[in-house]
């Protein structure tokens, strides 16, 4: 997970996303030879998915760097960029919850690609915990 608004003010001192313009030109800036950092940047359109995810976008910079390790590292020290590990262990709670709370591949991803996933994942569950009687009428 990653705070968009701290990586922004280490890069540019601002607390807030950029807005693309067609008149910026990012590539521009990286053939320049000076160090970009890595930004966070709202979508140029949006769609239904990008709507739903609330996404925002990370424009890596020219260092090479990881992200954990540009800035000095100070984006996992102050938290703003932290690695969520879901253990085996919690595995099957974390997907209750998801499921309890009406989260699903369509809600995240409101498109054909999304409602396809959410549909087979839906059948196949569905499937699995079907029985059948014998058609031979013994069991």
């Amino acid at each position: 997970m990653l705070d968009p608004l701290e990586l922004n003010y280490l890069a540019i001192g601002k607390k807030t996303i950029i807005s693309p313009s067609p008149t910026f030109s990012y590539p521009d800036s990286y053939l320049s030879g000076e160090a970009v950092p890595s930004i966070a940047v709202y979508p140029v359109k949006n769609t239904q998915r990008i709507c739903a995810q609330l996404a925002v976008f990370t424009v890596q910079g020219n260092s090479r760097e990881a992200l954990d390790k540009e800035f000095g590292g100070r984006l996992v020290q102050n938290g703003w960029l932290e690695a969520i590990a879901i253990t085996n262990e919690v595995r099957q709670d974390a997907l209750r919850f998801i499921k309890q709370n009406g989260i699903s591949h369509f809600s995240l991803f409101p498109d054909l690609d999304g409602l396809a996933a959410y549909l087979n994942n839906t059948l196949t569950q569905s499937q699995s915990t079907m029985t059948f009687p014998n058609p031979s009428g013994s069991d």
